[in-house]
């Protein structure tokens, strides 16, 4: 019993050091009971931004949403548990204008260049209460994260070669 008890203690503390994501930015289409186009976009190690523009099949609107999400990985970083929330705006076919608040729960895997995400999105919509909206996206990854890391390494040595120090002489023996 002590040794799961370690095993799982050492998988967590493994699991935290984890990056959550291996994008930076990913377009593509969600589906369920509405249908539309999807892009996320990483702006910190663990948080992403949504857009997403939707037509809900129930309330015949069009909907754009925007949510903030923190992704937590689970196994390895290309798999990630994610909640968050969000606001959304809206427009009926009689072309009156509507607005809420978003929640969304999900668990999301990554490979190659493909991300695919499960998830459930309530939203809240004044005048028309709570709308249960569970969906799949999938997503082209446009921008994967090592693009992004190799550049910044890059934009770091550009710095050092111009303040004329090396890395050698910082470490200090």
């Amino acid at each position: 019993m002590r040794i799961i008890i370690i095993l799982s203690v050492i998988s967590l503390l493994f699991l935290e050091s984890l990056s959550g994501q291996t994008y930076m930015t990913a377009l593509g289409v969600r589906t369920g009971n509405s249908f539309g186009l999807t892009i996320n976009q990483r702006i910190l190690k663990r948080t992403t931004v949504e857009g997403i523009l939707q037509n809900h099949f129930q309330t015949q609107t069009t909907y754009f949403h925007v949510l903030a999400k923190q992704h937590k990985p689970i196994v390895s970083r290309r798999l990630n548990v994610y909640a968050g929330a969000g606001v959304h705006m809206g427009v009926q076919n009689e072309g009156s204008g509507v607005a809420g608040l978003d929640g969304v729960l999900g668990l999301e895997f990554t490979a190659l260049r493909l991300n695919i995400s499960a998830d459930f999105k309530p939203q809240w919509t004044y005048g028309q209460g709570l709308i249960l909206n569970p969906g799949v996206s999938v997503r082209y990854v446009l921008l994967k994260d090592d693009v992004f890391r190799r550049w910044d390494k890059k934009r770091k040595r550009s710095k050092r070669k111009k303040s004329g120090t090396s890395i050698w002489d910082k470490i200090k023996i």
